[in-house]
């Protein structure tokens, strides 16, 4: 669905681990995050992203809509309810806006 979107996939992670070794690898530009990922709590790995890649924007995907606040407050760019087709094409979307980078 996202490289019919524009989007390049540098890979997936099923880990914590295994995200951080695609990140040493690459600076991506968005990272769209399963909440389900196993090694730590998935909003602890928002956190843990937006200290370690602050230019990176990360989407979460859940199907708990009572997670949206504490995902945004964590620094997710957006929660997205994978239960709601309208809610990944609002993640498409976001997907195609140009991000500001942090200098």
């Amino acid at each position: 669905m996202l490289t019919r979107a524009g989007c390049s996939l540098i890979g997936e992670a099923g880990t914590l681990a295994e995200l951080r070794k695609l990140l040493g690898a690459s600076a991506p530009d968005v990272v769209v995050l399963d909440l389900a990922l196993t090694g730590l709590g998935g909003l602890e790995v928002v956190r843990d992203l937006r200290a370690s890649c602050p230019s990176t924007a990360v989407f979460v995907l859940s199907e708990y809509p009572s997670l949206r606040d504490d995902a945004v407050a964590a620094g997710a760019r957006a929660h997205v309810d994978v239960r709601d087709l309208r809610d990944l094409e609002t993640l498409l979307t976001g997907l195609r806006v140009p991000m500001p980078r942090d200098s």
